[in-house]
């Protein structure tokens, strides 16, 4: 008689196979053995759309280097929840009207999904933007291929390629969970047959990734409109200006559709009066084309409809051509832009020079503190990861305070004063501004950027770090409140813009001083570990902590503002304790601490217990 298997053998028997068998097909299919059996040209085709399609998520703000597939997976299954979390405030209540079926024959559910293609759109815009550099072929990718025996049309295919890929697979994430709850609420006020199921699951699908589709080549062709039309020295400029503008915008944009959609849920009630009229600007809304594409696949006759399924095909077929042409064009100018902008970087006009010299010698007399002064400051010139991670926190802030100052339903009809809102959107964007200096100074330029600190290191080194703050200030703290100023003083006189900026700077200067207390990692050039400050465990108290301080503050504000007099005690208060903060740190904190270049892991003791 055999030998009888317990559940211990069972399992290792089970195992054994499963381990075999994944072995076998990761032999068999995995992109390595695919690769040596392809004949070469569809192999360089394949490999060239996987880099191209790995570089979209190397960005500036969240780089994908390391353990990029888990944060892919990450990444998408955040996507599928939130497209089923927000396909269920839409399209659930509709459930709720199944036995009033014969009352409500249409429940208008068109504007619904036209809000659903519009926050995805809007969602996929940001994406894009923050992801400029990646939507045409760089210097690096220039260097890498040119010496290669590649064909330009076979470089330009592949990178369209990889394109089309994240369309599909953002589109396959949005609406994983989406779809599902589509085709569970809405199909019942038409028919409840199994094909009809199939043809709005279709419909949902085919809209949205048209609507994806337009989205992204939209906002790329923007890129290359300014590669096109600018001198090369110009375009960095001026393409950093737009790209910080449009940031700002795209995210007011996402920001509101959520607070609407909690306050006011019927967010594009405005849009159904569209079938009634037949006519207006509303018709040139991109998202309504998507719209009508859709209730057209389901069979819905209307004008409008029609109108926006035919503008919807043709900017589809036509915007990812004009992409492409603009992309062979732009090559070349690229390579041109880059070049120039690196050549020209350290050319200083006279009166520069003797500016620089006179504010050196004023406020930067210890060497120590110049050298890191303007180290910071050539980082912050010169570096795209730090200014685009610094621009992106500057965004939020900037587009929670156009919320605050211009959407209807929040913000107040006259900007006085007196109203909390107003006086709160300069505190917000320094507060977010002084988060992303702080995030920013973590990540290092290189790995070698610290070694002539580390060979010169000497005490004092507060020196070094209020060679940090001062470039903080001059640089970016200045002149962005001196916009502020002129924002302010288009509004009201300059005595009370002046007192309300004044008063914003002097917050973010205590914030400076509170988020970079007992602060000795070297700025721009310390190799960090991730994830020490665990924003995954206290970013509810951060959440509230932030909201606390903006609201406090602002209310504050508002008391201040009816006695002036009020604020010369406050001025005076936050240069006392400025004053404390920096001597309590010199005295007692940075005369013992040694700065820190590299980061070393948490000592940690295993116990191996039986």
């Amino acid at each position: 008689m055999g030998k009888r298997l317990n559940h211990n053998d069972w399992f290792v028997a089970e195992t054994g196979l499963w381990v075999k068998l994944r072995r076998f097909l990761s032999r068999r299919f995995s992109f390595d053995s695919l690769m040596t059996r392809l004949p070469e040209q569809p192999r360089r085709s394949l490999v060239l759309t996987r880099h191209f399609f790995n570089r979209i998520f190397q960005n500036e703000i969240i780089p994908f280097e390391e353990q990029m597939k888990e944060k892919m997976v990450a990444a998408w299954v955040m996507l599928a929840v939130l497209g089923g979390h927000i396909a269920i405030s839409l399209f659930g209540r509709y459930g709720m009207m199944e036995k009033y079926i014969f009352l409500v024959k249409d429940p208008g559910s068109w504007a619904d999904k036209c809000y659903f293609i519009s926050f995805f759109s809007a969602l996929l815009a940001l994406l894009v933007v923050l992801d400029w550099e990646a939507m045409f072929l760089d210097e690096r990718d220039a260097r890498n291929l040119l010496v290669l025996p590649l064909k330009s049309r076979t470089v330009f295919r592949t990178k369209f390629a990889s394109f089309f890929i994240f369309i599909t697979l953002y589109t396959a994430a949005v609406n994983a969970v989406a779809t599902g709850v589509v085709v569970f609420f809405l199909p019942q006020f038409r028919s409840k047959s199994l094909v009809f199921l199939i043809r709005y699951a279709a419909a949902h699908w085919i809209s949205t990734t048209a609507a994806f589709v337009f989205t992204f080549f939209l906002f790329a062709l923007i890129n290359a409109v300014f590669l096109i039309v600018f001198p090369p020295l110009w375009y960095r400029r001026i393409a950093w200006i737009f790209r910080f503008v449009l940031l700002i915008g795209l995210m007011a944009l996402l920001m509101m559709f959520v607070i609407n959609s909690l306050i006011k849920p019927n967010m594009f009630g405005w849009i159904r009066g569209i079938l009634e009229n037949g006519k207006g600007i509303e018709l040139f809304f991109p998202p309504l084309w998507f719209t009508g594409l859709y209730e057209i696949l389901l069979g819905n006759k209307s004008p409008i409809f029609e109108f926006g399924a035919a503008m919807a095909l043709v900017a589809v077929c036509c915007l990812p051509l004009l992409y492409f042409m603009a992309m062979s064009l732009c090559y070349g100018r690229i390579l041109e832009t880059t070049g120039a902008f690196h050549d020209r970087l350290d050319r200083l006009s006279k009166p520069k020079k003797i500016m620089a010299g006179l504010f050196s010698s004023l406020a930067l007399r210890h060497p120590t503190e110049r050298a890191v002064f303007y180290f910071v400051s050539r980082t912050l010139k010169t570096s795209a990861p730090h200014r685009m991670k610094i621009i992106g926190y500057l965004a939020l802030g900037c587009g929670l305070s156009f919320i605050l100052l211009f959407v209807p339903g929040i913000s107040s009809p006259f900007l006085s004063i007196r109203q909390a809102n107003v006086l709160a959107a300069p505190i917000i964007i320094g507060f977010f501004l002084i988060l992303g200096l702080r995030s920013a100074v973590l990540v290092p330029t290189s790995g070698e950027a610290n070694w002539i600190f580390r060979l010169t290191e000497k005490a004092p080194r507060a020196r070094y770090f209020t060679g940090l703050k001062k470039a903080f200030v001059v640089r970016i703290l200045v002149p962005l409140f001196s916009i502020i100023f002129l924002f302010y003083a288009l509004l009201w006189n300059f005595k009370y813009a002046g007192l309300h900026v004044l008063y914003a700077f002097a917050l973010a200067l205590v914030l400076l001083e509170l988020f970079f207390w007992k602060f000795n990692k070297f700025p721009f050039a310390c190799l960090s570990l991730p994830g020490k400050m665990k924003f995954q465990f206290y970013w509810i108290a951060y959440a509230f902590g932030g909201y606390a301080f903006i609201r406090g503050s602002s209310l504050l504000e508002k008391y201040f503002f009816e006695d002036i007099g009020n604020f010369w005690i406050f001025f005076g208060a936050v240069i006392v304790l400025l004053i404390g903060l920096r001597t309590y740190q010199n005295i007692f904190y940075y005369s013992k601490a040694r700065l820190i270049f590299e980061e070393a892991p948490e000592k940690t003791l295993i116990l191996l217990e039986e």
